[in-house]
């Protein structure tokens, strides 16, 4: 079977309604000779049927968790899963992980097979430019050229801090009492602070504040969004590994019968285990 020059792939996730197709390259889940698809039909405007070949050979990607009722004939080589949660938060068992053919973690895993472990950032969704309305999420931007030409928004503070406020876990917690710099840090800008020394830190800011890094370095903060674009999507980053699998992975054929992706709830774990034991439903 000849291999088609688009890869198809499946695009799952519990999250629907978040704008996820504004981190492909066209709005509409192309990414280079990748093309992806929402679980949900209505949430892309796919441009046109995919073909029996693109079909056949098709990826699937899932972050975190499938939409309840999922189901795939896409063979488990090309499935993709990548785990978005610390184990101290959830709890991905065996049997699930076992769903799919590679694992994207920044854990090691240890019910993942070796061969299958991908020990990287998670690609999580990009919160940047969305705003809460009527109940929607709203992107600033509806796909990736919007979002390299993206105006910087001013900024009327001295100092910037992108942290969560998550208290859930002891690193959590670690984090947000660190000692706060704020008050000694009127502008931005790149330098490399000495770990462990507090006093050597807030030096290097106020020099960094007084050669206005910031505004010197435009070129290394364009690369900086350049590299994130490509390292941090989740959408670049899956299309990567669809193109680089091996020869026998992408010339799999598809699965008679499609299998349902159960997730880590109580109820689909004991539906797993009734499975592997041959006991049906």
């Amino acid at each position: 079977m000849a291999e088609s020059s688009t890869l198809l792939c499946y695009f799952a996730t519990i999250p629907e309604a978040w704008p996820w197709m504004r981190q492909t390259e066209d709005g509409n889940g192309a990414m280079g000779r990748v093309q992806f698809v929402l679980a949900s039909p209505a949430s892309c405007s796919f441009p046109s049927l995919p073909t029996s070949a693109e079909t056949s050979s098709a990826w699937l990607v899932v972050f975190d968790e499938a939409p309840t009722g999922f189901s795939t004939t896409v063979p488990r080589e090309r499935r993709i899963l990548f785990v978005t949660e610390p184990p101290e938060i959830k709890k991905y068992p065996r049997s699930y992980l076992g769903q799919f053919g590679t694992v994207v973690s920044p854990y090691d895993l240890r019910g993942v097979e070796r061969r299958s472990m991908v020990i990287s950032n998670p690609c999580l969704s990009w919160h940047y430019g969305v705003e809460r309305s009527s109940g929607k999420n709203i992107s600033k931007f509806s796909n990736l050229d919007e979002l390299r030409t993206f105006p910087m928004p001013e900024k009327p503070g001295l100092v910037s801090v992108v942290c969560s406020s998550k208290t859930a876990t002891s690193a959590q917690r670690t984090r947000l009492a660190a000692p706060n710099l704020g008050a000694v840090c009127p502008a931005p800008g790149f330098v490399s602070l000495p770990a462990g020394n507090l006093e050597a830190c807030a030096q290097r800011i106020l020099s960094a504040i007084k050669n206005r890094l910031g505004e010197a370095r435009q070129a290394e903060l364009a690369q900086c969004r350049n590299w994130m674009l490509k390292t941090i999507n989740i959408f670049a980053r899956a299309a990567r590994m669809m193109e680089t699998a091996l020869e026998y992975c992408r010339r799999l054929p598809a699965l008679c019968k499609s299998e349902p992706k159960l997730g880590v709830s109580r109820d689909n774990v004991a539906v797993m285990y009734r499975q592997v034991r041959g006991e049906g439903k």
